[in-house]
């Protein structure tokens, strides 16, 4: 990413930025769902 008045490119940590580029075999995989709207937590251990 640079900028287009000052041509300097962007940086973080000292890293330059690159292009994502979307993996198209990523898109067939099925991804679990989860909620995190509603936690679960397991049963507290007793002493």
């Amino acid at each position: 990413i640079k900028s287009e008045k000052t041509n300097k490119a962007f940086k973080v940590n000292g890293h330059r930025l690159m292009p994502f580029h979307e993996n198209p075999a990523a898109e067939a995989v099925t991804i679990e769902m989860l909620s995190l709207e509603k936690p679960s937590y397991p049963p507290a251990a007793t002493p």
